[in-house]
């Protein structure tokens, strides 16, 4: 049995069409993943870096226990400075704020 689609140019047109708009829809899909992995990928870099600044750089324990106690502990460090830097800037809003209400009373 022989296929008719062969000598039908206007299923063959179609198909290609179709084939096209898959094709383009999955490059869509890849270039969106892409860049939401590159996004991510820089945000991992930068939290790596703030730990090397602050002391992670090298790990004077031995062994893998020593190793994952210190690197728990460097970034129990860091989440402190992040939340005291939050709560410093809380203040600093509510002193601004205090003053406006001052001045203007």
């Amino acid at each position: 049995m022989k296929r008719s689609n062969s000598r039908n140019p206007e299923k063959k047109q179609k198909r290609e069409e179709l084939i096209l708009q898959c094709y383009q829809a999955y490059l869509e899909m890849v270039r969106k993943f892409f860049l939401r992995e590159r996004k991510q990928h820089s945000a991992v870099e930068s939290a790596i870096n703030a730990l090397d600044h602050h002391g992670l750089d090298r790990c004077p324990d031995h062994g893998i226990y020593g190793f994952e106690r210190y690197v728990a502990l460097g970034i129990v460090g860091r989440n402190l400075q992040r939340l005291g830097g939050i709560i410093l800037e809380k203040e600093k809003k509510a002193l601004k704020r205090r003053e406006k209400l001052r001045l203007a009373a």
